[in-house]
């Protein structure tokens, strides 16, 4: 975090500067800039396609043990906190749907009140 958050202000600050008061090594910073992705995030990145396709498929209605039980389903290997964590960090949100709710009680016996509009 602190060497991507230096690669993204190295323009607005200095890099010594930043390497000083983030307390990290200039030579940190460099060889972070040189490493490829890990394996975690290649798998993640390989995941989020998948999960997008799936809660896509679902009209954005599943969440993220639905999205896992769909995935897992078509054969992908991963986990269920990391579905709910890969969604959490991109935005992939259910919609919710409200419970039908009934605001008219037409079962009474109270005298029905003339239509005035049709004169």
């Amino acid at each position: 975090m602190k060497y991507r958050f230096m690669d993204n202000n190295r323009l607005a600050f200095g890099l010594e500067k930043m390497c000083r008061v983030l307390r990290v090594s200039r030579s940190g910073y460099y060889d972070w800039r040189s490493r490829g992705s890990s394996q975690r995030q290649l798998r993640h990145e390989r995941l989020l396609p998948e999960i997008k396709r799936v809660f896509k498929d679902s009209r954005k209605t599943y969440g993220s043990p639905r999205v896992f039980d769909a995935l897992k389903a078509r054969g992908h290997r991963c986990g269920k906190h990391q579905v709910a964590t890969l969604m959490r960090q991109n935005g992939i949100t259910p919609k919710k749907r409200r419970k039908f709710k009934k605001t008219t009680n037409s079962d009474h016996n109270y005298p029905i009140a003339p239509n005035w509009s049709s004169s």
